[in-house]
């Protein structure tokens, strides 16, 4: 039984037979599908099912503001005018003597930023400590694909796939989640490099 507040909402709405394959998946993000098949090689998008969609308002408290910190972790649409940051735990870069930088994390919870071309944060979505998005990509100006896990009562990693469809004109963003659930033990995670800055050893600094 899941227990993170994050999927409590989604959780209502009854599991579809609508599978990921019946949406875009960026090919950016191949990489992660790739990366989780090393532990379950039965992995495929296709074999996400559907967990519900639910609309939410843009409403963050200025407490949210200014927390686009790193550039690195900036992802903005094709347009220009939206930016995806996602906060991996309260990180921050500390350049190491080989001019690389290491990724420290220290909080228990990670934050989804999404904000205008003025870095103006307009919405939010929270990650709790037994989950997180491992990397984000816009498929279009207002879509976002996000892919991550969360860890279940029996260590077993599931997996999901957000889709974040924003509507400037009523602000408000459609976020659709599908589910690969018990796609590999907890135990396998310390084999594989989920998070997109782990693929990057030309930058980062990997343990």
């Amino acid at each position: 039984m899941r227990k993170i507040c994050l999927l409590f909402i989604i959780l209502l709405f009854p599991a579809g037979n609508i599978n990921a394959d019946e949406i875009s998946f960026p090919p950016e993000l191949l990489w992660w599908i790739n990366e989780v098949k090393k532990a379950n090689p039965n992995i495929e998008v296709k074999g996400f099912v559907s967990g519900g969609k639910e609309t939410l308002k843009f409403d963050v408290d200025d407490m949210y503001q200014g927390g686009l910190e790193y550039p690195v972790f900036m992802r903005w649409n094709y347009f220009g005018n939206f930016i995806a940051y996602y906060n991996y735990h309260g990180a921050s870069l500390k350049r190491q003597r080989s001019g690389k930088y290491a990724v420290d994390d220290f909080d228990d919870s990670g934050i989804l930023y999404i904000a205008d071309r003025n870095k103006k944060v307009f919405f939010v979505d929270f990650f709790g400590v037994r989950t997180g998005l491992n990397a984000v990509h816009w498929l279009t100006d207002t879509i976002l694909i996000g892919v991550g896990l969360f860890v279940n009562d029996d260590s077993k990693v599931d997996l999901f796939i957000f889709k974040y469809k924003f509507n400037n004109a009523d602000r408000t963003v459609e976020r659709t989640a599908y589910f690969f659930d018990n796609a590999f033990n907890n135990s396998d995670r310390k084999f594989l490099k989920l998070e997109w800055y782990k693929q990057r050893p030309d930058y980062f600094e990997i343990d």
